[in-house]
This record gives C-alpha cells, sequence and structure tokens, in this order.
C-alpha cells in the first residue's frame, strides 16, 4: 500500500514510513511462533496416537471380559445380522515406535487371520496397498512406520527391546497411510474380532456398541476409549509445555517492552504535538493500538507463511526419511501462540497509551 493513499495520521503510513525501525518490532511477533513449535513438538506423540484414534472411530474390537458364553452370543448376533463383518483377529503383537523426542513408545499392531481378511479391511478403510506379496508371517506398514524401524520390503522385522513379537515377519507390503500404522498376517486363532460397519451408518453402529456392551458381559475398544486412554497417559507432556509457554510468554512480553519502550520515547513529541492541536485522547490510543495490532498482524501473517513452509521442507527433508512427522496443527499448539501473543501485545498498548497521553508540548 502507498503512503500517498492513507492518510498520515493512520497506522499503514506511520509503519510504510518507519519499515527499519518497525522490522524488530514485527520480527518480535514473528518469534511468538517458537511457542506454536514447540506445542507442535510436545503433543507430536498425541497427535500419532490421534490419528489411529480417528480409524477406530470407523470400527470397534470386541474382547471378551469373564463371560466367555456372553462373548459368544454377541459374536453370533453380530454375524446374524448381516451389516456388520466380523474379521477374527490372529494373534496381536506390539511394536515400538522411536518418537520425534527420541524414546520409544509401543504401538498396536491389527492381526489378520488371512489376506482376504486384510483386503476386506483395505476395502472398507480405503487403504491403498499392494497384496501380491502377502502371506503368512507377513508385516504391513505405513510408509513412515517403515522409515520409523529402518527396514525395506522384503527385510525381515528385527525384534527390539519394545516389541512383542512371537515369530519372525518380514515387510511385504507398505500402505499409503500417512502415519504410523502397522498389520501383520498371522493365522493363529485370538478371542477378540474387528467389526466393519460395512452396511451400517456409523452413528447407528456406534449405538448398536454401546447397546452390546450393556447387554453382554464384553469389552469393546473404539476411538474415544483409544483417546481417553491416550489422554491420561500423555497429559504430562500437555502440562510440562503449559509451564514452558507461561515462562516464553513473560519472557517475550518483557523483552518486547522494552523493544517498543525505546521506539515510542523517540515519538513523545509527536504525541505531544497531537494533543497540543487538540487531538482528542481516544484518537490517539486508537493511533497506537491500531499500530501494534498492524505490526502484529504483519508478524503473524509472514510467520505463519514461514513456519508451514518450515515444518513442510523439514518433513519431507529431514523428518519422514527418519519416520517422524511434525503436524501442522494441534489445538495446544494454537492455544499456545495465542496466550505468548496476547501476552505480549496487551501490556504494550495499555503501557504506551498510558505514557503518551501524559506527554506535555510544554516539555519540547
Amino acid at each position: 500500500m502507498s503512503s500517498k493513499s492513507v492518510k498520515p495520521f493512520s497506522a499503514w503510513y506511520f509503519v510504510g514510513k518507519n519499515r527499519l525501525r518497525c522490522f524488530l518490532l514485527i520480527f518480535m511477533f514473528f518469534l511468538t511462533f517458537i511457542a506454536y513449535i514447540g506445542g507442535l513438538y510436545a503433543t507430536n506423540i498425541m497427535a500419532m496416537n490421534d490419528a489411529y484414534a480417528e480409524r477406530l472411530d470407523k470400527y470397534a474390537i470386541i474382547y471378551a471380559r469373564e463371560s466367555w458364553k456372553d462373548f459368544e452370543n454377541a459374536i453370533e448376533e453380530i454375524q446374524a445380522r448381516g451389516d456388520i463383518t466380523a474379521l477374527q483377529q490372529g494373534y496381536l503383537p506390539s511394536a515400538a515406535v522411536e518418537s520425534i523426542m527420541q524414546f520409544p513408545y509401543g504401538f498396536g499392531v491389527s492381526s489378520f487371520r488371512s489376506v482376504e481378511a486384510f483386503e476386506q479391511y483395505c476395502e472398507y478403510m480405503d487403504i491403498t496397498c499392494d497384496t501380491s506379496n502377502l502371506k503368512e508371517g507377513s508385516f504391513i506398514a505405513s510408509k513412515l512406520m517403515a522409515n520409523n524401524r529402518g527396514v525395506g520390503l522384503g527385510e525381515e522385522i528385527e525384534e527390539g527391546d519394545y516389541d512383542n513379537f512371537n515369530r519372525t515377519y518380514t515387510l511385504d507390503a507398505i500402505t499409503d497411510e500417512a502415519f504410523y500404522s502397522a498389520y501383520i498376517i498371522d493365522s493363529l486363532e485370538n478371542g477378540s474380532y474387528m467389526l466393519l460397519p460395512t452396511d451400517m451408518p456409523l452413528t447407528e453402529f456406534c449405538e448398536y456398541m454401546d447397546e452390546l456392551e450393556e447387554r453382554y458381559d464384553v469389552y469393546i475398544y473404539d476411538g474415544e476409549k483409544c483417546r481417553e486412554e491416550d489422554y491420561s497417559y500423555l497429559k504430562s507432556f500437555e502440562m510440562i509445555y503449559s509451564m514452558i509457554v507461561v515462562l516464553l510468554a513473560i519472557v517475550m512480553a518483557i523483552t518486547m517492552s522494552a523493544a517498543f519502550v525505546g521506539m515510542y520515547q523517540q515519538r513523545e513529541p509527536e504525541f505531544a504535538v497531537y494533543r497540543a492541536i487538540g487531538i482528542s485522547k481516544g484518537r490517539v490510543v486508537g493511533k497506537i493500538v491500531k499500530e501494534l495490532i498492524l505490526m502484529d498482524g504483519i508478524g503473524m501473517v509472514l510467520g505463519g507463511a514461514m513456519m508451514l513452509l518450515a515444518i513442510y521442507l523439514s518433513n519431507h527433508l529431514v523428518l519422514i526419511p527418519k519416520g517422524w512427522m511434525l503436524m501442522y496443527y494441534h489445538p495446544t499448539a494454537l492455544i499456545g501462540l495465542i496466550l505468548c501473543n496476547v501476552t505480549a501485545l496487551v501490556p504494550l498498548m495499555l503501557t504506551r497509551s498510558r505514557k503518551l497521553l501524559k506527554v506535555d508540548i510544554c516539555e519540547y
């Protein structure tokens, strides 16, 4: 926007005429994105588990509790309906991935007793995967999972310290899923069944699962239960991040206040003239507030664009090849950014307005 097309009293006019002076202040607003990046890092495990929970929103897994007869009756009822596909699971191993924080955590593996059963699952979940090489003992993983484990197609999966395998598996297929996922083909019988609502609306399916748990002594694992478990396990990371954000917000507020004090002290004669020629306090305060909001907005727009580009390049050039990935958004990270930004911006508005309204033309 040209300085000729705006009024001299406007915020755009000041920023346009003082680009170098404003650059440092805009850059400091840009630095509040440190809180956002930190939030994405601290909530990365939670975000990965959220992706797993989202998959579980589309199906459920049923287990027996104390009464095996109740479990059998529930399975018979489900199979008699015809609108739910019940796939008996095979041996259920567990596999660990190394998180972006570089410590391992366990990851659930789904098991299918035949290749045909896995193909049914892929068709229902709209997963693309070459199943031509699958067989007993096959391991199927997403690209991110395979990279994290450092294994390629046709290679054996080495059992790590945090895995629980009953045999040697070979990576025979890679799915097109964006997050961590792992499956095996194992014909051993398991008491649990994967329930796919192939001909039933999801809302009706969820209601029916709740009804089954009320009528039978069974446990049904779904996306909601997965989130409850994850939150209880991972909430400590969120608490630590929250404390870090509060400290960062305080430091940013103090640093930015010191930087803005210097700039606005040099403008005290300017504001003294405004008051001397009768410009109201409301307009003076409005000018200060608009200037700060404008600089904040420019910092946020430029910072947001640069942050997204940085995450994209980091993911595709560094993180994904190592089996890690930063999400682009998480609500906790956004709250951290807003908190840090507001904590820095609001005190500036209040202190600078109060100070500049007291300047007297007679002092200059």
